[in-house]
């Protein structure tokens, strides 16, 4: 299960390996092209896998900003923008991971990636249920099937350390000052020169520049789903 994201400095795809990583955590100002390398990542899952092989939650923080048609069979639920149906979305994964734990059988059971976009304004809400929900499904949800990617315009200090600790992938882009940039834990983001540009950490893999891949989602989904 791989996503692209890129290209590197030698123009080479940039893919990560979900069935490798598990979780994506992105960070970028509403001045990067956060929302644009999100909306690839989404067009280029519908486009790639079917509904039998993966399902989508889609999570927007800030309504408008991700483009998902809800007539797509992909998703299990129209794009939430609510953050209390939020964690009704998270307790009820938390509750599939169980009954997939206890299943004879996995095989014939799609994946389903979670696309968290402004984790912020959804935490305000309820941050101690978003934060317990979240941390069981990234520290159990690999195994079972789910996977997630999350996007904030900045690491809030008041997110659970155990949540981030258990991000093993980051995609940082040029953040406003140098204190942010120290704060993402990838300082060297504050040189970069391109909304387009961000740098991934990635565990076992450490640093790449990467230019992200930009596509005319709408025009996709026209071909899609008419």
């Amino acid at each position: 299960f791989e996503i692209e994201l890129g290209t590197d400095e030698n123009n080479r795809e940039v893919t990560l390996d979900f069935d490798k990583y598990g979780n994506l955590l992105t960070i970028g100002s509403q001045f990067t092209s956060q929302i644009d390398l999100l909306n690839s990542i989404l067009v280029k899952t519908l486009a790639t896998y079917s509904p039998e092989e993966l399902r989508l939650i889609v999570i927007d923080g800030v309504r408008g900003d991700v483009i998902v048609p809800n007539q797509a069979s992909h998703l299990l639920t129209p794009v939430i923008i609510e953050p209390e149906k939020a964690i009704s979305a998270l307790k009820w994964s938390v509750g599939e991971i169980e009954r997939r734990s206890k299943a004879e059988n996995q095989d014939n059971m799609p994946k389903v990636l979670i696309l968290i976009n402004s984790f912020n304004q959804i935490t305000y809400f309820s941050p101690a249920e978003v934060e317990d929900n979240l941390y069981r499904l990234i520290v159990q949800g690999r195994k079972y099937g789910f996977y997630f990617i999350i996007g904030t315009d900045y690491p809030n200090p008041r997110t659970s350390k155990l949540i981030m600790a258990n991000m093993p992938t980051k995609l940082v882009f040029k953040p406003t000052d140098k204190k942010i940039a120290r704060e993402t834990g990838v300082p060297e983001s504050i040189d970069l020169n391109s909304p387009n540009e961000a740098i991934l950490e990635t565990m076992y893999e450490g640093k790449k520049k990467i230019t992200i891949s930009k596509v005319n989602s709408k025009e996709i989904y026209e071909e899609i789903f008419g």
